[in-house]
């Protein structure tokens, strides 16, 4: 297992927790949730409404892992939410934190 530290896309502002841990060799899909619940994939803003069917294109259909760039003021259901999204459609699930100096 790798350890190394995510690169937030510039534009999209966070605050996250401390640590992330990486797996190398998957196909990779970011969701950020920033502060006033604004959703991303990868770059693009998508609606909450067509996340899911977003998601699944993306990772074609089952598999993949799911890396998940929430900010750490947001509620922890959101996050509980997307990763029970992801895992539902079979993907490793990863959340992306700021590493511990």
């Amino acid at each position: 297992m790798l350890s190394s530290a995510f690169v937030i896309p510039l534009g999209l502002p966070l605050d996250l927790s401390s640590r992330v841990d990486e797996k190398k060799g998957v196909q990779t899909v970011t969701i950020t949730l920033t502060v006033d619940l604004q959703y991303y994939l990868d770059d693009t803003k998508v609606s909450r409404g067509t996340l899911e069917g977003e998601l699944k294109s993306r990772l074609g259909g089952t598999g993949g892992s799911v890396i998940l760039n929430v900010d750490k003021s947001v509620p922890s259901e959101h996050l509980i939410e997307l990763a029970e999204m992801a895992t539902k459609l079979e993907a490793k699930v990863m959340v992306a934190n700021k590493p511990v100096k």
